[in-house]
């Protein structure tokens, strides 16, 4: 299944991953997803079967309303958020919502 913009559950982790990009200070937009993208992998453990790479983040951020992510790209990215979340990893800790 895709899952596209107007999906509420990618819209909560848009949301998240905008804020938190726009967070990165002097650092360009791309750094700031290979950033968040080492925070959300460390989350899920590093698993490699489940590794999340920046241009998946690319499909939150973009903004091509027919840009869609598979179910599994977005059940990853939603465990990692929560996980961060639950921790209150200082990534999302001030995002909360």
């Amino acid at each position: 299944m895709r899952h596209y913009r107007n999906d509420p559950r990618v819209q909560r982790i848009r949301k998240l991953l905008l804020r938190e990009a726009n967070c990165g200070g002097d650092e360009g937009i791309g750094d700031s997803v290979n950033r968040i993208c080492k925070r959300l992998n460390i989350a899920i453990g590093n698993d490699p079967k489940r590794r999340i790479f920046p241009n998946r983040l690319w499909g939150f951020l973009c903004e091509d309303e027919y840009h869609a992510v598979n179910t599994r790209t977005l059940d990853t990215i939603e465990e990692a958020v929560n996980t961060c979340i639950e921790r209150e990893t200082p990534m999302f800790k001030r995002h909360i919502i």
